[in-house]
Parts: C-alpha cells; structure tokens; sequence
C-alpha cells in the first residue's frame, strides 16, 4: 500500500467519524429541543433555566454565559456512546433562594437499525427510529419525568435512607 492509498483511507475515516459526529449532534439537539418543549421552557429570559452542555464541563461561569449547540457538546466514548449534558435550574424566580441545579446525560448511539438513547449513564435503553415520530419521544419523555420525580419527591427520603412504603 503506498503513503497516498493511507491518506486517502486516512481521509474517508475522519470523513466517516465527522458525519457521524454531525448526525449524532442532530438528533441530541433534536431530543433536548423537545425536553425542552416538555417542560414549556421558552423566552429570552428562560434559557438559562435548561441548557445542553458539554458532559464533563464544570467551570460554573463558564456554563453560566455560554450558549452552546449540539455538536460542542457531544462528546465521543470509547464504548461507542455520545455523551450530551444537560442542566437543569430550579428556581421561583432569578434573584430567590433556594435554587437547585441538575445535571444529566443524554447517552445517544446509533445502531444499524435505529437510535439507542439512555437519560442518564444508568437509565434503561430506548429505541428511537432514525426519524423519530411523537409516540417514540412521548415514551423518553415519560422516563425523564420519571427521573424527575425520583430527584425531586423522592430526594429527601433518599437522603433518610428511607425506602417508599
């Protein structure tokens, strides 16, 4: 094999592994844009209140005045996951307390025959098709509210140790 045949192979790869980077993007965007709408979440004035963010940023200024999109914040794991973080932010109003902020990951992998999309690193595997119809993303929509609750009702009997009854 001669040095142009491997630059030219070299080259379809990074080709392969940016397009998929790209259609990865789409559909995390396309699936926190519909969180998003799930929580009723709009205005100027709300966008701070649920972000996409790169999943392992923590610099909190850094997330607080930055608006990223899908493709900066899809990160690429060895075991063939994309990651996408997002953030939640609770509060009454901007300038009340107490304000309580949750991170989740949005884990994405394409399989040959759809999209496999887990809410959190733990969560069960969903199937979405490569163009999702409502019914598929009312059943994400169904786990992430379920998450919610877990984090918010359940969060000071987790904290107890005490077990639903």
């Amino acid at each position: 094999m001669t040095y142009e045949e491997i630059l030219k192979l070299w080259h379809e790869s990074q080709a392969n592994w940016q397009n998929y980077r790209y259609s990865v993007s789409a559909i995390g965007g396309f699936i926190y844009s519909y969180l998003k709408e799930r929580l009723s979440i709009s205005g100027e004035k709300k966008e701070h209140l649920f972000k996409m963010i790169p999943p392992n940023e923590r610099d909190e200024e850094k997330l607080r005045n930055t608006r990223y999109s899908p493709f900066g914040c899809v990160e690429l794991k060895d075991d063939g996951w994309a990651e996408f973080g997002i953030i939640l932010l609770l509060e009454q109003n901007e300038n009340s307390w107490p304000k309580q902020q949750y991170r989740f990951i949005l884990n994405i992998r394409k399989t040959s025959k759809n999209w496999n999309v887990k809410i959190s690193n733990s969560g069960i595997i969903s199937e979405l098709s490569f163009e999702p119809n409502k019914d598929e993303l009312n059943l994400l929509g169904e786990e992430f509210d379920n998450l919610l609750k877990f984090h918010t009702i359940e969060s000071l009997n987790k904290w107890l140790g005490i077990e639903n009854e």
